[in-house]
């Protein structure tokens, strides 16, 4: 018996001692206390019995003996009174004999005292039956433990209910006011006046006396004695003042720059976190309110230069339910509010900071989703009263200019270089159980909140507001997989909606999307990159920043791990029972800011990220400078997180800078190409050049790829190329003078000249074959069956394509197109033309050789179809290279099989394989010409002299081609340029025509393009569009208004990156619009857009009788609605 009750006592103890300790220092949750209660309950009275009924002795040895002794002995007859007679009778025989055995049993017991174990004793709080010291000692360490949780259960309840806090808090600061919330229980010390004055030496238009900010009169226990104070400052942003209460509260506020500005430290800064509950982890040293959190978060204020603008506080202020819910009236809520600001470790945090809060489950219960009902007015009470009456504004309402959202629990505010919308994820969602994740009609914001935050998001901001930040209570990321159906992994198809929102916002440029969230009690950064073959750019990629807890638990298993390519997971640290994050923005003024985000762990900094915002996008045209940034005592080259040449996004490379330049001073220098497309849409992402590049080479960015072995840096050769390094030991001819001698050879034969009698002809039958095939591969000679590589590596330098369907359904890339793989069926990587080899002979000629065919662009200056309003052109020629009796090469070009005439392309195309087409149109570089010239001046006539009538001109023509082609081609076009041919116009009747956009947009050839561009937003694979304007010659400025004015089509496009090139017949190469003209569009064009938006809400009236009918219904969104496939909208009737 004594075994079992030891048995009961030892495991009771154990299980209580661990449950006690999960309680304690890893997570308070309610179910511990009674586990832990009944634990002890079966412990005491098995502890008491086991105690007393065990020896304090062991039994060593134990012996039995036992002897038996055997003895005879007679027994005789009775003895009885007889006369003699009668004993003369008994005879002798009648005597009888016995035998008696003795048994001797004895027991040697060998027993020695019970020797102590303290250390067993100690561990698992069983009795030691000869220490009652001991037995004692670890009887009081389990009922220590049961103490200890009803310490932390009960002693603030009991023993602080904060009835009699005094107390005064700022709430939301913004450069022309201030808010200020009081709460005076005692009655006798109204009214309180509030009073400002500044902190730092005024200046002479500055007032230095105390001003008053206003008065209490009255409080009552309605209000749990608390009352909002909203007060106006003078409107001198950035100062410091001091603010007083009648009732001796005292402390600083700074007041914030205004919108699209920095504060004069050059940095904007705030803090995030969520997640508070006093005392925990469990310390009984520690005051009963005492939150470690504040304290470490009060030693990062101090490191902050500049200090911080505010405290975003994402949720779980209060934790109603842990470790024990008290009760659900509106008193039990209004306890634990009161005991967080009677912590003592409140003032160092909340006296001169400003604290914006955002609502979550536990100020209400866990998980909660049922919108308004139950128990949520009763938590709702001291929510509004503590922490909302000094909130920011609530949001706007959408489709309003300024009007504030009727009973909002969400709320909106501009400040500095951000502009914020913080989500209430609690009060309007549908239950998260009672549909499926992906269903369409599940909501956790509710139609109205959805609709208003998706107007925040794509309302334009005031110059020099760089960030949209949204404010989650829960994880955006559906990464995190435990109770993941509480998060916005619960709703993918609302978080879809926002989330391309969120790409548009990144698409227009100019303003990055940053997410930050909390509740989780752990810390992860998560991107969500656009799909790569979307209309958005690797640039809009929106990042989210979830940091838990301020002061509270963490768990010590891992939730959080990426499954898809949709949430890209950047950092994870699960550990820390405090975690702050801090929000630094620098650069506002700048074409892109920076977005550094730091993170702390028990006031520690752990990791650091620095963001770019997307670039300035001003009609798609190539910026003249972007933000560069390089670390003064880094030097490397840090690639970003979108590879050149593979065009795949790396999300592991966008933060290879973090860790390579912590605690290092940034700064910013900058240069891009405006050649190529992909090298600027890798490297406005944030492509870190060091000045020295050239130096460095390729050697330098060894050790930097190997920081992050799943990111291939590609080098964008266009932006900053390799050091050239001349091989001084070879007198081969380098590549530069071969193709200079093979121009001229081109030219010769062109002229007429023969091969032979050149002297470039014989300075290459000079040339050692051993040299040529050492700088261009295989020669004439060694293309033989025997040689295939060398004929191969031969071929793709030649960018020979051996047909594979016939002739006339070859499919070949463009000469100038980069290709995705190195083969791919039928197409190679070829190389540009100018750097086309012609093979060179053998140094003995051997006689004719068979002719090798090839094919290229018959007119260079053309890609490789045009696409006209007169009809469809392959600009293809069959290119052969033939060779004399003497075997000397010569090219021969013809074309006439591919002529409009006897070449159908749209049937050609027709009859290839669905994947050759794809192929074809992804390979292959596509040219719309706008030819707004008269039909006089193409063909060069006069109607007038021959007597010609000509009709007007068929724009819709070039728009009928383009459907022609087939579905095919707005699928998987990728390279698009577009070229406006303008007509002649005498400089002297330039002044006569009518330049406004005004009058643009009436005109015929407006209306033609606006179509085009429609047409164009349903190519969904566009990775590259040129609008090319070519003017006559006779022009003496590059561009004038009005031919200007027919490119604000374009900036309605769903594609980013287009540029406006610029040429003259006469010119060969186009290039770039930069100057005025840029200027001029990006004024129109802000212009236009105000006047849509305006447009939109006027009622129908014969006001809008001045717009079109295109400009007043084609806005910025609906243009992108557009892209995606939709047809267009309706054009409004007046």
């Amino acid at each position: 018996m004594s075994t079992i009750q030891r048995r009961v006592a030892t495991w009771s103890s154990i299980a209580l001692r661990i449950a006690t300790y999960v309680f304690l220092r890893i997570i308070p949750g309610h179910p511990f206390p009674p586990v832990i209660y009944t634990l002890f309950a079966l412990y005491v009275p098995s502890f008491i019995a086991s105690h007393i009924t065990q020896t304090r002795h062991n039994v060593v040895e134990d012996n039995i003996n036992i002897t038996v002794t055997e003895a005879e002995y007679e027994v005789q007859p009775p003895t009885v009174a007889s006369t003699a007679a009668q004993s003369q009778i008994i005879s002798s025989s009648e005597k009888r004999e016995h035998v008696k055995e003795e048994v001797e049993v004895k027991e040697n017991v060998v027993i020695e005292e019970k020797s102590s174990k303290p250390l067993r004793t100690l561990l698992t709080g069983a009795p030691d039956p000869r220490s009652i010291l001991l037995s004692l000692f670890t009887f009081f360490i389990n009922m220590a433990l049961v103490l200890a949780t009803i310490d932390l259960v009960y002693h603030a309840k009991v023993f602080y209910p904060s009835t009699k806090l005094s107390f005064a808090r700022m709430g939301y600061i913004a450069p022309t006011e201030a808010n200020i919330l009081v709460r005076e229980p005692d009655i006798s010390k109204l009214p309180i006046s509030v009073t400002y004055q500044l902190a730092t030496p005024a200046a002479n238009y500055e007032d230095p006396k105390p001003q008053l900010a206003g008065t209490i009169d009255t409080l009552s226990e309605d209000t749990d004695f608390t009352q909002a104070l909203k007060f106006p400052l003078p409107n001198h942003p950035e100062r410091t003042y001091q603010w007083t209460t009648s009732n001796n509260h005292t402390g600083f506020f700074t007041t914030p720059p205004k919108p699209g500005h920095l504060p004069q430290s050059g940095s904007f800064t705030f803090f995030t976190s969520s997640c508070i509950k006093p005392r925990f982890p469990y310390s009984p040293v520690d005051h009963a309110l005492a939150i470690p959190g504040f304290k470490h978060m009060a030693n990062v204020i101090n490191t902050i230069p500049g200090g911080s603008q505010f405290m975003l506080f994402l949720g779980d202020f209060i934790y109603i339910d842990v470790p024990k819910r008290f009760g659900v009236s509106v008193e039990d809520y209004r306890r634990e509010y009161r005991q967080v600001y009677s912590s003592p470790d409140w003032p160092a945090v909340g006296q001169n900071l400003s604290w914006i809060h955002v609502l979550d489950d536990h100020e209400i219960a866990n998980d909660w989703d049922q919108k308004r009902t139950g128990i949520y007015e009763a938590a709702a009470d001291p929510w509004h009263h503590y922490q909302t009456a000094v909130n920011p504004p609530r949001a706007r309402q959408a489709g309003t200019y300024n009007t504030l959202r009727d009973g909002a629990t969400y709320f909106e505010f501009t400040q500095g270089p951000a502009s914020f919308f913080l989500m209430d994820t609690r009060t309007y969602r549908d239950s998260s159980s009672d549909l499926p994740a992906n269903s369409t009609g599940k909501s956790m914001l509710g139609a109205q909140q959805r609709a208003d935050l998706l107007e925040f998001l794509k309302k334009p901001e005031p110059k020099g507001v760089k960030w949209k930040i949204i404010a989650s209570s829960i994880p955006f990321t559906k990464n995190w997989r435990v109770n993941s159906m509480d998060t916005w992994a619960g709703y993918l198809s609302e978080r879809q909606i926002i989330l391309e929102a969120m790409w548009d916002v990144g698409l227009r440029g100019g303003c990055g999307v940053v997410i930050i969230s909390g509740d989780r009690h752990e810390f992860a950064a998560t991107a969500f990159p656009p799909p790569l073959n979307g209309r958005w750019p690797v640039s809009a990629t929106v990042n989210e920043f979830s940091t838990s807890p301020l002061s509270q638990f963490y768990l010590p298993v891992h939730t959080y791990w990426q499954a898809d390519d949709e949430d890209i997971e950047i950092k994870y640290v699960p550990g820390g029972n405090s975690k702050l994050g801090a929000i630094t923005i620098e650069n506002a003024a700048s074409d892109q800011s920076t977005l550094k985000f730091r993170l702390y762990v028990d006031g520690h900094e752990a990791w650091s990220s620095i963001l770019l915002s997307p670039p300035v996008i001003s009609g798609g045209r190539w910026i003249s400078k972007s933000i560069r940034l390089f670390t003064t005592s880094l030097r490397g080259i840090i690639f970003l997180k979108y590879n050149f040449l593979s065009s795949q996004y790396n999300p592991i490379a966008s933060n290879l800078l973090s860790p390579l330049i912590k605690n290092v001073e940034i700064d910013a220098f900058a240069v891009t190409s405006p050649k190529s497309p992909l090298a600027f849409k890798s490297f406005r992402q944030g492509t870190l050049i060091t000045p020295n590049f050239e130096i460095l080479g390729k050697p330098a960015a060894k050790p930097l790829s190997a920081a992050s072995p799943e990111f291939m840096p590609a080098l964008p050769l266009k932006i900053a190329p390799f050091p050239k390094v001349e091989d001084n030991n070879s007198k081969a001819p380098t590549v530069e003078k071969l193709q200079a001698q093979q121009e001229m050879i081109y030219r010769r034969q062109l002229t007429g000249i023969p091969h032979h009698n050149s002297p470039e002809i014989k300075e290459l039958q000079n040339t050692s074959k051993l040299s040529v095939e050492k700088k261009l591969g295989a020669t004439p000679a060694n293309r033989t069956q025997t040689n295939p590589a060398g004929a191969l590596r031969a071929n793709q330098m030649a960018a020979i394509h051996p047909p594979k369907y016939g002739m006339s359904a070859m499919s070949i890339s463009s000469v100038n197109s980069l290709s995705d793989k190195a083969e791919t069926n039928n197409f190679y990587t070829p190389i540009k033309p100018k750097q086309t080899m012609l093979s060179t002979p053998s140094p003995i000629p051997t006689g004719p050789r068979p002719e090798k065919p090839r094919f290229g662009r018959s007119d260079k200056k053309k890609k490789d179809i045009i696409i006209t309003q007169f009809g469809i052109i392959r600009n293809l020629t069959r290119i052969t290279e033939r060779f004399t009796n003497d075997g000397f090469p010569y090219i021969h070009m013809c074309d006439d099989e591919f002529q409009p005439e006897v070449y159908d392309v749209a049937d050609v195309i027709r009859k290839m394989p669905l994947e050759e087409r794809k192929e074809f149109w992804a390979k292959n570089w596509i040219e719309i010409e706008v030819d707004l010239r008269s039909d006089e001046e193409i063909f060069g006539i006069d109607a007038e002299a021959d007597g010609l009538e000509l009709g007007p001109r068929d724009y819709d023509a070039l728009l009928h081609y383009i459907d022609y082609l087939g579905p095919d081609f707005a699928a998987h076009a990728k390279q698009i340029f577009i070229g406006i041919l303008f007509p002649s116009i005498p400089d002297a009747e330039q002044s006569k025509v009518d330049i406004s956009v005004l009058h643009s947009q009436h005109t015929l050839e407006f209306r033609h393009l606006e179509k085009l561009v429609s047409k164009l937003q349903r190519f969904p694979n566009i990775k590259r569009l040129d609008v090319i304007l070519q003017t006559p010659s006779n022009t003496k400025k590059p561009l004038t208004i009005s031919q200007l004015n027919l490119v604000l089509p374009f900036y309605d496009l769903g594609f980013t990156d287009w540029n406006i090139k610029w040429k003259t017949t006469f010119m060969t190469k186009a290039e770039p619009v930069a100057g005025w003209p840029v200027h001029y569009l990006d004024t129109e064009r802000n212009r236009l857009l105000r006047e849509r938006e305006n447009a939109s809400r006027m009622p129908f009236s014969s006001g809008r009788a001045n717009l079109s009918n295109e400009a007043i219904h084609t806005t910025w969104s609906t243009r992108l609605a557009g892209f995606a496939g939709s047809k267009p909208p309706p054009v409004l009737s007046k």
